[in-house]
């Protein structure tokens, strides 16, 4: 538990986050032969980082906003699904999930660091 309340904070969250990209990047230098070249590092991020924006946010303000977070997520892949949809005719498998994944990075990011902002001030 003393676990959890320490990865609350945003000392605590950043610390993990930068951990476990460091442990990424070796891995990724010491596999490089079997690693594909696709993959990067920020592909496992979203995972743990709405982990951590569900924690803080429920430490810095008693609430989480973690189901409003996978809300817009799955309106934006809805959206996306649509747009290929509607330019191409049709919904190629492997584009729509490669952009999906892609924008679900960057949106993790942002709200990761909305969250760690706004507990600072």
């Amino acid at each position: 538990m003393k676990l959890f309340t320490f990865f609350g904070t945003w000392v605590g969250s950043i610390i993990l986050v930068v951990g476990f990209v460091l442990i990424l990047t070796l891995l990724k230098r010491i596999f490089r032969k079997y690693w594909p070249k696709w993959l990067q590092v920020v592909d496992f991020l979203p995972p743990l980082l709405l982990l951590l924006t569900h924690i803080l946010s429920l430490h810095g303000f008693g609430l989480t906003i973690t189901p409003f977070l996978i809300l817009a997520w799955c309106l934006i892949g809805i959206a996306s699904a649509l747009m290929y949809a509607y330019r191409d005719g049709e919904l190629i498998y492997a584009k729509f999930f490669k952009t999906i994944w892609k924008i679900t990075d960057i949106y993790m990011i942002i709200w990761y660091l909305i969250i760690l902002i706004l507990l600072l001030f």
